[in-house]
């Protein structure tokens, strides 16, 4: 091998590093595309000839080259937002899309759908989303995919209950601090309702036209019980409904606690 094929061989490695750098750009600048996924180079050695040698024969290395590009279909992470229309998929899977034009099929990750218009539901690219609908017992209107369109759709309002056993109701999960202060202010007062608690919460729930309402609920503890070193307390969650100029309390409606290591 001369100096100048020596020196090529050289030029090889530093233009497949060269397209390597290219893929890592690539996927960092992707970073915040939706449903993209990262890819990798794979290299493979180039030989230029065979020489005989006493131990056999042997090749001669003439450098390196991008072999192929390959795609990594990892899970990805997922992210809250506003639209209701935004969908991910969690584990295998394709979103079916259809062209407008053509009526050509196309798969995608990415869930970033929306309304047109005409109440279809399409991507940024004005692919028709495509899969089966179903009525309001949850059956199946048909067997094959199609456009989805939620122009006729409307939802019920779903109002909040009053019962967690069955589901519809509030539920709170509270750390309630067992040494805080018994009966502050010197018990409950509706007047000072800051002042005669010892923690407080805000709740939205909804009415049966879907309208939203807060609901204040404030933990007071009322007593302390347990034997020297290890206090417990018990007390009570008074709740209040927010009306249109002042609120409304509910002392019907007590829910009792307690807490302590």
């Amino acid at each position: 091998m001369s100096v100048t094929s020596a020196m090529f061989t050289g030029v090889t490695g530093v233009s497949a590093m060269g397209q390597n750098l290219q893929i890592i750009g690539n996927n960092i600048s992707n970073a915040n595309t939706v449903g993209y996924k990262a890819s990798r180079g794979n290299f493979a050695d180039l030989f230029s000839q065979a020489i005989n040698t006493p131990g056999g024969n042997n090749q001669i290395g003439f450098g390196v080259r991008l072999e192929s590009v390959q795609g990594l279909f990892s899970q990805g992470s997922f992210e809250s937002t506003s639209l209701v229309t935004d969908v991910g998929i969690n584990g295998n899977g394709y979103f079916r899309v259809e062209a407008p034009n053509t009526g050509d099929i196309y798969y995608t990750r990415a869930g970033q759908f929306r309304l047109n218009r005409d109440g279809y539901l399409v991507n940024p690219n004005n692919l028709f989303v495509q899969g089966i609908t179903f009525d309001a017992q949850g059956n199946p209107t048909g067997n094959q995919p199609g456009r989805i369109n939620l122009s006729s759709v409307t939802a019920p309002p779903n109002p909040t209950g009053n019962g967690v056993a069955q589901g519809s109701g509030v539920q709170l999960n509270v750390n309630l601090q067992a040494t805080a202060e018994v009966n502050p202010g010197g018990g409950w007062n509706l007047n000072d309702p800051v002042g005669t608690s010892n923690f407080s919460t805000a709740i939205s729930v909804y009415d049966s036209l879907g309208v939203a309402h807060t609901v204040l609920g404030y933990f007071q503890r009322t007593s302390q019980w347990g034997r020297p070193g290890r206090p417990r307390a018990t007390g009570q969650c008074i709740w209040w409904r927010m009306g249109p100029t002042s609120p409304e309390e509910r002392p019907d409606r007590p829910s009792r606690w307690e807490a302590g290591p």
